[in-house]
């Protein structure tokens, strides 16, 4: 070893002795200490404890806005104070030097850095929990190498940081309110001479951190062409439909120009992907979470995604490969010093909180066709209104249909003035079909004058259903992509108002309710078949929607029902008065 090697190994060690008394004597809580805090004791979060309505960080951009990383330090500083170098009888350092584990608090995540390629190794939630009933862990096991590595590229070579030995200035850092910010940061030496710094910045409220890169060195050693950092692992399922989870929310997005774009890979498929051009971010997400990383500022060059197929035991009977969608954000280096500076964001695929970014990160949850967003971010704002009064998404549900009832009782009335017509029409038609049962062509041209003469629309009792097309797409989007929904409990075996009824209960009864509503509404003799269709059509496409989609659609049939009933006892009754008496 070189002196100047050999004084910075003697003041690393200082610093890894002194460490823990500091951050004793700063906070009380030593890094053993957090190392084994018990996450799923009063200080962790359970699905039902979280605020659905109020569970997001204030200000988050903003305040990352704030933070400019300080990395103009010297190269020869960064060798003497903090590098340890990786000379030619160091070759291997991960298999010689000891692994050192930084340990990271938050109001959302216990975290755990490594000195092996300065990466995350494990980032828990304190807030969510994962299909098996335990802290979410966002850095799968099942997968092998690094989660977060960056590697760079100089004409044909390339560095990773998978393969370097870090060393750091922290042992632990654990973030409050009172204490909201801090950082980590790791820095080794290139096998060229040059030396590589990453930090990592945290806030104490916040999903997303700061990842800021610096290449430095002597001349021109350290200048690097392009530089990729790279979410390698995807995410796990997290949702109990982990096959429709997979096929229909497994995807790999990025934003280019404001515009937003998504790939999804079939199961034979190889998860690759690649796009050079400016970018605004780049994502993966399963159906409830999201990892996103764009540049801080400015625009990105490029979009990489190379994934993986696994199989894991962790997810019961399902027996299929999950595929590890990783994502990369290529950036643009020079001459050295080279930095990048990145936001990552890992957390909750919610619209509310990721809008707050201002950054178009909430593109990354679908809902619905263009023209059809506005009316799902309306519901979803109306629902979590409704929430915070009522406390149960079910209950919501069944509010929201009869509003939507009362904003369609004009169309309402139009159809059962048009069914009472029809019925007051039904003898005029029995005498039309006597006559020309032998000629329906004769038939039909004498029913449709009866109609026009008569005014009357066979097709009116259809006209409730035209505007309610839109509002079903709207919650049938809200309820397969709002995170505020996930696991949402109605009653009894409605646990989960966005997965199907496990006993097909509420389906059986739609179909039943639709059947006796298409029972009395329909007269005509040639509709007959639908009143037995309709209903087993309606049962056999809505068995496998999410319950709180059915649930709506059972309480707008029951209403409709009552109402088709008042009616015709109103009708009954003014018959009775009409007809003169015998006395």
């Amino acid at each position: 070893m070189d002196k100047r090697t050999i004084i910075g190994v003697i003041i690393l060690a200082a610093i890894l002795i002194l460490m823990p008394y500091y951050q004793k004597l700063l906070t009380g809580e030593t890094e053993e200490q957090l190392a084994q805090a018990d996450t799923s004791g009063a200080d962790t979060l359970g699905e039902a404890d979280i605020d659905r309505t109020t569970a997001h960080p204030g200000e988050i951009y903003d305040s990352a806005r704030a933070y400019t990383p300080e990395l103009t330090v010297s190269a020869d500083t960064v060798r003497e104070e903090t590098a340890i170098g990786v000379s030619e009888e160091a070759q291997g350092a991960r298999d010689t030097i000891p692994e050192k584990l930084v340990y990271v608090r938050t109001k959302r995540y216990d975290i755990v850095l490594s000195s092996w390629g300065g990466d995350i190794i494990s980032m828990v939630s304190r807030e969510f929990l994962d299909l098996n009933g335990q802290p979410m862990e966002f850095c799968p096991s099942e997968v092998a190498g690094a989660n977060l590595p960056l590697v760079a590229f100089e004409g044909d070579r390339f560095i990773t940081t998978e393969s370097l030995h870090f060393v750091t200035d922290s042992d632990s850092l654990l973030l409050t309110e009172t204490d909201p910010t801090g950082a980590v940061t790791f820095a080794a030496m290139l096998p060229d001479g040059g030396i590589i710094q990453r930090r990592y910045h945290f806030r104490y409220e916040d999903y997303a951190f700061d990842h800021a890169t610096l290449f430095g060195g002597e001349g021109e050693k350290a200048g690097i062409d392009e530089s990729i950092l790279w979410w390698r692992k995807g995410l796990e399922p997290s949702d109990p439909d982990i096959k429709g989870n997979i096929s229909a929310n497994y995807r790999i997005g990025y934003m280019i120009g404001g515009e937003y774009d998504d790939e999804k890979f079939g199961k034979d498929e190889k998860p690759q992907f690649s796009f050079d051009g400016t970018t605004d971010f780049v994502a993966t997400h399963n159906k409830y979470f999201v990892v996103i990383i764009a540049p801080y500022d400015g625009v990105a060059s490029g979009v990489r995604c190379d994934g993986v197929r696994y199989s894991a035991e962790s997810f019961g009977d399902y027996k299929r490969q999950i595929p590890a969608l990783g994502v990369g954000l290529v950036q643009p280096g020079g001459d050295a010093p080279v930095t990048r500076h990145d936001l990552i964001y890992i957390g909750p695929r919610d619209h509310e909180i990721l809008k707050r970014y201002n950054r178009g990160f909430e593109k990354t949850v679908n809902l619905g066709w263009s023209w059809l967003a506005p009316l799902t971010k309306l519901f979803m704002w109306g629902f979590k209104i409704l929430y915070s009064i009522l406390g149960n998404y079910g209950v919501v549900i069944i509010i929201f249909s009869i509003l939507i009832k009362l904003v369609l009782l004009p169309l309402s009335r139009k159809q059962m003035k048009s069914m009472q017509r029809m019925k007051e029409l039904e003898p005029k038609l029995s005498e039309l079909r006597e006559k020309y049962k032998s000629d329906v062509k004769k038939l039909n041209e004498e029913t449709m004058k009866l109609y026009q003469k008569e005014k009357i629309n066979p097709l009116g009792g259809c006209l409730p259903l035209i505007p309610q097309m839109p509002v079903f797409f709207a919650l049938f989007a809200m309820l397969r992509n709002s995170f505020a929904l996930r696991g949402a409990p109605f009653i009894l075996w409605i646990t989960d108002l966005s997965q199907k009824d496990p006993y097909y209960v509420l389906p059986i009864l739609m179909g039943v309710s639709m059947f006796i509503q298409q029972k009395i509404s329909i007269r005509d003799p040639k509709q007959k078949m639908m009143v037995y269709f309709m209903p087993l059509l309606f049962l056999f496409l809505f068995r496998n929607m999410p319950s709180g989609l059915v649930l709506y659609w059972l309480c707008f049939n029951i209403f409709s029902l009552v109402q088709t009933l008042w009616v015709e006892f109103k009708s009954e009754k003014n018959e009775a008065l009409t007809i003169p008496s015998d006395a």
